[in-house]
């Protein structure tokens, strides 16, 4: 009976705890809806970060043209369809209940309502959240950098081009021309100006811009390579109708995508075969624009162009004013300023002429001066019968003051073809061969020689700095006047195309030195008589060597022959084809296929040069011991050799240089090369050779005597060299410690080694004094990765100073290192030891143990002496020297900058950086602070002297313990003005970035990045000591003024509340682009703060839908956090990067903003007449389904939009009705859209008409008829 009475009790308690249990739950919809909503809040961001990912990964497999797998596709979907609901749910429901009375009355029922929404929206991105992370992610590489930053910065600003730029900005600008011309003369500066007008259109007019160099003889190939490298698309195809069909297609995607492209084809001489090239006819772009330049304005029509711009010369004011710059002090002396004012006006006004004479004449004399005038003058009334002939007579005055080398050098350049990366070494090997540089015998000392000539002509403008490392370039006017120059003289220079030497042939007895480019399938005669010919250069531009076979008897003729030069040809009877070259000093067989060898050794017995880099021999015969005046041997990358035959390298008593950087090559089956190397090591000067093991080596071979060397003991790729004159180089991979102490070899080149590489070398402690106990004295950059046992890189328990030249330090992957110096107790022997005054750029990655440069326990006593000394005079500036209250606000967690144990940077080391430039930080993980300022006024003793003077550029990447960037900033720190670029990412325990104190220092930061820092709430934490706080108090706010910040991106900041507190006062008065991206907690309207900017340096505004600050209102009377009149007065464009269905590019998205008596609106606020976006030119609207209408007028207000204003969309706005409403009628209304020539209108079920005006009231009426 019992248990009958007890089961009822049970179930009705169980149902009472369900009950009881059910109604909490209602009661948290009710109670706890804010919290919900936070909760949701947060799942839909980590839902929009792995939408962004996924979106990343889709975006560049897409340009790769590689398909993407449906499931991806359908989660993207998805999250598209949520996100849609999501953000009906923010605009309906939270942000009314937000608005609801101005927030003072609670509607319970209301509130329920959205906990209870919220909790199963909640489920559902929980849900897709889980789906996406077990979708497969495959990490994407980068884009490429934008082609503006890849130029070299030399342009100089010239009102006239400032002015040109702009009319092509206006043209561009125009929807009705897709092909402009920029036509000018040679040397006029067309390229330069063209590279300034990319710089200053790219990701404003246009989201992609290529260029490509054309020149005389197009090769559609390269064309098609540098207009793929430009879109990041790998080409495929084997034909060039292929691979041009592939370029086709890319271009029909961005036409699909709406994205803008400007292709660049510089130095167009010809019409050319845009199909071939895989540009579509012009009736078909859209989305893509040309721009030519060329010589002709003849060519730009052949080429289709609807509109050209003339580029003409200088000038005079302008003239002269570049000539000054140029020619230097020198043009202003008293007795040379009118002598240069005549000459500047005698190059007339060409900028490449101006260049070039005024550098030639920089350093001359007046008596120099005059004969230059002179000559300038009677070039006038020479065989010059036109402008271009002129201007050729300019760059040939600068030509023939040279001296003989010098001249030398620039003819050998101008047997190169255009826009060709000319390497130094050839025209070293080539000048040698024909003896003319006046040096001692010795290769290694001419290598110097040519490169100050080259450098020589490179200051003077005759030639150019080439992206190639070892290499330079030659402008086409300047070869083009070489080549005229030295075919009137007895130079005798022939540079011709294979398909024009039969129209050339009866008249080669004259010519000394010959030039053959073979870009085509023909085939070269035999018999060809130059019987005068000293140097023969055939370079063949196609890398099918078979195609392009060597004629067996084409030298017979040339038997004045002394330097023999061909590239990627095909020569399979070797043995035939030098019989008559006997007076061969120089042979470069360089990327050929070749057969036996030998008749070389036999016959060629005057050879000072031999090169076989990159060919495909297999042997290197006994008879090349024959050549006892061969001084230098190159065999780099013979990758297939693989014998060299006993008693070679023994009989060659006059080598001096020896290359031998080859793959796999079997050093064990020719164990006797190594016993013939280490014989002739005394007399070797400049050695490369790479081994896979140490132990191949042996340990006596002794290299004292080199000059020069690169040496890589490497099991796999190494860093090579891309150059003959870059520094020596030692490369060691996977040994121990013991085998390179144990070699002889290496230890001596220890001590002239200028570039050291050490990767995964074990037993090895510390480099200095464990390899070099002299402090490795010629050490410029040190790299060392992966070293197990490295525990510091300097021990100062030695008497020499350490790496005393040392320009770049690279630490990587360094489990075991602590400190990068291990210090004595005494300190005045450590700063004497250690000196880094050279170095330039520090990179520090992946090291978890490391927690400064300095001995730890060291440290601690030299704080602990400069605290005592500095207590009583010193009062120091940080966000903990604030007065109490506000230490928790901006330390919650009680840390002090002074208390904190891994610095990077220590206070007694500051100041030995005076070069650094470049700092990289990443994943150093017990470093807690970067700059430690304490004891700063001690440390600097004079008041002249700064901190880190030269840096520029800071990285700061994965510090997940990093607490401060600076720390115990005094108030009246100097340093760091130069900094330029500061970024910082993911570091997880940072709170802020700067102090007000030292955001006053870094006066010239251009660049600001800050993201994915989960802890920062505050970009800047206002500090002051207390002297300072009586001059604050008060209604005058501080003030922080970024001079020079032009582009500040925040990104992935959850808890940023602010940038600076609300009492001071921001200012970016040069701020050209500002990003902002997931900062859930920000509080912005448009901008940050204020931002009082000048006329056109506000170009461009990126905003990022915040999560809790969905309403992105651009203007409500109402709201107190919109900034004021003036505060964005030259807006340009406004991103706004919300879901994939809002985001639409260089347009203004806008959401609603109410009026308090007028439905919603977007208003142009206006201030003395004058729009706050006077430059804005797209404005686009969608999804606002409260908006009724886009412009208000009202009454005695003249109405004002943006006069720029070209382009107006809207799409999917509910209740729009009409475009303009007005309170008045007026005609100035619809007559104010003079400009707009887009009008673009879609899913608006309620307009009715453009423009509306009268009464509120009476606006129902207008739309019922």
């Amino acid at each position: 009976m019992d248990f009958c009475m007890e089961l009822p009790k049970g179930a009705a308690s169980k149902l009472g705890e369900m009950g009881v249990e059910s109604i909490i739950k209602q009661f948290k919809y009710m109670i706890q809806y804010k919290n919900i909503i936070a909760n949701l809040n947060e799942e839909h961001n980590n839902l929009d970060s792995l939408r962004q990912s996924l979106q990343g990964w889709v975006d560049a497999e897409s340009t790769k043209g590689n398909e993407i797998p449906r499931n991806v596709l359908n989660w993207l979907s998805k999250e598209a369809e949520i996100e849609a609901v999501l953000e009906s749910f923010y605009e309906n429901k939270v942000n009314k209940n937000k608005k609801c009375f101005w927030g003072q009355c609670i509607n319970f029922a209301f509130n329920y309502s959205l906990g209870k929404q919220a909790t199963e929206k909640i489920e559902v991105v929980t849900r897709l959240n889980e789906e996406g992370k077990q979708l497969s992610l495959i990490s994407y590489r980068k884009d490429a950098p934008a082609l503006g930053s890849t130029f070299i910065e030399n342009y100089k600003s010239l009102e006239s081009r400032n002015q040109i730029i702009q009319v092509l900005i206006e043209k561009l600008k125009d929807g009705q021309l897709k092909r402009i011309g920029i036509c000018g003369m040679g040397g006029v500066g067309k390229t330069t100006l063209v590279k300034e007008l990319i710089k200053t259109v790219e990701n404003k007019l246009f989201d992609k811009v290529v260029m490509a160099v054309v020149s005389q003889n197009p090769d559609y190939e390269k064309i098609q390579r540098q207009i793929a490298d430009g879109l990041g698309l790998e080409l495929k195809g084997q034909s060039l109708e292929g691979r041009g069909w592939e370029i086709f297609q890319r271009f029909k995607e961005f036409e699909e995508k709406n994205v803008k492209v400007l292709i660049v084809l510089d130095d167009v001489w010809k019409e050319l075969n845009f199909e071939l090239i895989g540009l579509s006819s012009q009736d078909h772009q859209k989305c893509i624009k040309i721009l030519f330049t060329s010589r002709d304005e003849k060519v730009c029509q052949q080429n289709r162009s609807q509109d050209n711009v003339h580029v003409s010369v200088l000038l005079h004011d302008e003239a002269w004013s570049l000539f000054r710059e140029m020619a230097g002090n020198v043009a202003s002396k008293p007795d040379i300023n009118p002598i240069a004012s005549e000459v500047a006006r005698e190059c007339g006004g060409l900028p490449l002429a101006i260049a070039t004479v005024g550098r030639a004449l920089g350093n001359e004399e007046k008596s120099m001066w005059e004969v230059a005038l002179q000559q300038l003058r009677q070039a006038q009334s020479s065989s010059f019968s036109n402008m271009q002939e002129c201007v050729y007579s300019r760059i040939e005055l600068s030509i023939n003051i040279l001296g003989v080398e010098h001249k030398s050098c620039l003819f050998l350049c101008g047997l190169f073809p255009e826009d060709f990366d000319i390497p130094i070494e050839s025209l070293l090997r080539h000048g040698v061969g024909l003896g003319l540089f006046m040096v001692d015998d010795y290769v290694w000392k001419a290598r110097n020689y040519i490169n100050y000539l080259v450098n020589s002509l490179k200051k003077c403008f005759l030639l150019l700095d080439s992206e190639e490392p070892g290499c330079v370039k030659m402008h086409d006017v300047v070869r083009d006047v070489v080549l005229k120059i030295s075919s009137r003289e007895e130079l005798g220079i022939l540079v011709q195309f294979n398909v024009e030497l039969k129209r050339v042939k009866k008249k080669l007895a004259k010519w000394r030195r010959m030039s053959l480019i073979l870009d085509e399938d023909i085939e070269l005669e035999n018999g060809l008589e130059c019987p005068t010919l000293e140097l023969l250069q055939v370079l063949c531009q196609r890398e099918n060597r078979e195609v392009n076979i060597w004629p067996e008897n084409f030298t017979h003729g040339m038997t004045k022959l002394k330097v023999l030069y061909i590239q990627n040809v095909c020569i399979p009877k070797t043995l035939s084809h030098f019989h008559a070259s006997v007076n061969l000093r120089t042979l470069q067989l360089e990327g050929c296929d070749v057969g036996d060898i030998s008749i070389i050794g036999k016959e060629l017995n005057k050879l000072e040069i031999l090169s076989f880099a990159n060919s495909n021999i297999e042997e290197l015969p006994l008879e090349i011991g024959n050549l006892e005046f061969l001084t230098l041997l190159d065999l780099t990358g013979c990758d297939y050799l693989n014998s060299i035959s006993p008693n070679v390298l023994a009989r060659l008593s006059s080598l001096e240089e020896f290359y031998f950087r080859i793959k796999n090559f079997p050093w064990l089956l020719n164990r006797e090369v190594l016993n013939e190397l280490r014989n002739i090591s005394p007399q070797l000067k400049v050695l490369e050779i790479r081994v896979r093991k140490m132990e191949i080596l042996p340990c006596d071979m002794d290299f004292k005597n080199l000059e020069f060397f690169w040496v890589y003991i490497v099991s796999n790729d190494s860093y090579e060299r891309c150059g003959y004159l870059e520094p020596n180089r030692i490369q060691l991979r996977d040994l121990d410690y013991n085998s390179i102490k144990s070699s002889v070899m290496i230890m001596q080149l220890f001590k002239k080694c200028e570039i050291l590489i050490l990767e995964e070398v074990k037993d090895l402690k510390n480099v200095i004094s464990e390899l070099d106990d002299c402090g490795l004295q010629c050490v410029r950059d040190l790299t060392l990765v992966s070293c197990p046992h490295l525990e510091c890189v300097i021990d100062c328990n030695t008497p020499f100073s350490a790496f005393p030249l040392i320009r770049s330090l690279c630490l990587s992957k360094l489990a075991e290192m602590r400190e990068i110096i291990h210090a004595p107790d005494d300190q005045e022997t450590t700063k004497a030891i250690i000196k880094f005054s050279n170095l330039e750029k520090l990179e520090l990655m992946f090291l978890d143990k490391l927690i400064g440069f300095m001995n730890f326990s060291f440290l601690n006593e030299h704080h602990q002496l400069i605290h005592s000394g500095l207590s009583s005079t010193t009062k120091l500036t940080d966000s903990t020297n604030i007065e109490d209250g506000e230490t928790s606000r901006s330390n919650p967690d009680g840390c002090r900058p002074s208390s904190v144990s891994g610095k990077l940077f220590s206070s007694n080391w500051i100041i030995h950086f005076p070069k650094l430039e470049i700092m990289e930080l990443l994943e150093c993980n017990s470093i807690e602070m970067v700059f430690d300022l304490e004891g700063y006024s001690e440390l600097i003793g004079n008041a002249q002297d700064f901190l880190f003077p030269q840096l520029r550029n800071v990285e700061i990447i994965q510090m997940h313990s990093l607490l401060y960037v600076w720390g115990n900033v005094p108030y009246h720190i100097q340093g760091f003005h130069n900094l330029r670029v500061l970024t910082i990412e993911a570091c997880g325990s940072l709170k802020y970035v700067f102090t007000s104190v030292i955001v006053r220092a870094i006066t010239n930061l251009e660049e600001l990045r800050v993201s994915s820092c989960k802890m920062i709430e505050n970009i800047i934490v206002y500090s002051r000591d207390g002297k300072e706080d009586d001059t604050i108090k008060g209604d005058v706010a501080a003030t922080i003024r970024f001079n020079k910040l032009c582009y500040l991106s925040l990104s992935g900041l959850p808890k940023l509340v602010n940038i600076c507190s609300d009492s001071v006062e921001l200012e970016y008065p040069s701020l050209r682009e500002f990003k902002i991206d997931d900062c859930p907690m920000l509080k912005i309207s448009l901008s940050p703060t204020y931002i009082h900017a000048n006329q056109d340096s506000l170009n461009n505004v990126t905003h990022s839908k915040n999560k809790e600050d969905d309403n992105i209102e651009v203007n409500n009377s109402n709201s107190s956090t919109c900034p004021p009149a003036g505060c964005t007065p030259f807006l340009s464009k406004f991103f706004h990067k919300g879901n994939a269905n809002k985001r639409i590019n260089k347009e203004v998205s806008i959401t609603r903003a109410p009026e308090d008596h007028i439905p919603s609106s977007f208003e142009m606020k206006m201030k003395k007449g004058k729009s706050h976006m006077p430059v804005l030119e797209d404005l686009c609207i969608g999804k606002c389904d409260f908006l009724e209408f886009i412009f208000f007028h009202k009454e005695k207000v003249n109405f004002l939009v943006p006069s720029h204003l070209k382009t107006i969309k809207i799409e999917k706005c509910e209740k729009l009705k009409t475009i303009v409403a007005s309170t008045e009628n007026r005609k100035d209304v619809t007559n104010s859209f003079t400009q707009l020539v887009s009008l673009h209108l879609k899913d608006l079920p309620h307009l009715v008409k453009f423009s509306i005006c009268g009464p509120y009231e009476s606006w129902n009426n207008q739309i019922d008829k």
